[in-house]
């Protein structure tokens, strides 16, 4: 399976003796180069930070070949030191790996005795699957920057998406489903530096629903939850595709504090003909304009649960709707 393997240095430890503060220091890593000026005081570790890059594997084991340079500014000589190191990454970890890189710096001195300055520069390394999930939230969407939007958008919990690279403690995406399918987006790791985006499938198979006009009840699993549905527009009987859920719908937010899923809704179908079936939903709530209702807010979110980690395995919906009599 295809892996991302991201590698930050973290800190760097100066010890030893003291050949000055200002330290240059450059980090070649899989033809990834970084290099940066810092200010280091003897005796102490400077925390970084630092992205040094994304590295795609799809191989069982990897070392990373890493060429450390650590450059002492003197104001006449400058000092350097260099060390070469292989980093083994256990593919199968998903926990932070840390590794660290000893590099010895001597000063140029026409003496005998020359003294060295220690760092000991730290890293760490986390693999992640290349496909990834949107975390939950609260309300059930995750609000990121999508390319060519100028306002934060909305994503569903459980969407699938690629993570295309990690930069600047931002992830880097593109939308692998539902109706944003191949869209670009980004959002920004949580103060903790983990992500929103987060490694395995969660998906359970397609759903199948049956909804009885004259019963007024949709079956789903063996449960069954009372609906509503617009007279003047009855449903008509046949099978339809239950899409991925799109994006908030403000008709649930005064819902939501009986389901706090309220506002996430799943279409019914795939045509989005203006004025017929645009906005034909399975949701809930106490009315209904062509939609299947669910009058009983308490048991939303015991469906949502189950429809917002179903697949039908076209992309675009969670399973299917039987309308019968």
């Amino acid at each position: 399976m295809t892996k991302n393997i991201f590698l930050r240095l973290r800190n760097i430890k100066y010890h030893g003796k003291a050949i000055g503060e200002e330290i240059f220091i450059e980090i070649e890593a899989i033809g990834k180069i970084f290099s940066k000026n810092y200010t280091i005081k003897y005796g102490t570790i400077r925390e970084i930070e630092e992205e040094i890059g994304l590295f795609l594997i799809d191989q069982n084991s990897f070392d990373i070949p890493v060429t450390v340079r650590i450059i002492g500014q003197d104001k006449v000589l400058n000092d350097v030191g260099v060390d070469e190191v292989k980093m083994r990454v256990d593919l199968n970890e998903l926990r932070i790996q840390k590794k660290i890189v000893f590099v010895e710096v001597q000063e140029n001195r026409w003496l005998l005795s020359r003294p060295k300055a220690l760092f000991d520069v730290s890293f760490d390394i986390q693999v992640m699957d290349v496909m990834q999930y949107v975390e939950e939230q609260i309300h059930g969407f995750l609000l990121v920057k999508m390319d060519g939007y100028e306002k934060e958008q909305s994503l569903p919990a459980f969407l699938k998406v690629r993570l295309d690279r990690r930069e600047d403690m931002r992830d880097y995406f593109t939308v692998m489903e539902g109706w944003r399918q191949g869209e670009t987006g980004s959002i920004k790791l949580k103060d903790n530096g983990t992500s929103y985006l987060i490694p395995g499938n969660p998906y359970k198979g397609p759903v199948r629903m049956k909804y009885s006009r004259s019963t007024r009840n949709l079956i789903v699993k063996g449960t069954t939850y009372l609906a509503i549905e617009y007279p003047g527009e009855p449903w008509e009987k046949g099978f339809y595709d239950i899409e991925i859920a799109d994006h908030p719908h403000e008709g649930g937010i005064k819902y939501q504090d009986i389901a706090s899923k309220a506002t996430v809704w799943f279409h019914i179908g795939h045509e989005r003909r203006k004025g017929k079936d645009e906005e034909k939903y399975i949701h809930t709530g106490n009315g209904t304009l062509g939609c299947i209702t669910l009058t009983n807010k308490r048991k939303w979110n015991e469906l949502y649960n189950i429809l917002i980690i179903s697949r039908l395995g076209d992309s675009k919906s969670i399973g299917v709707l039987e309308v019968v009599d």
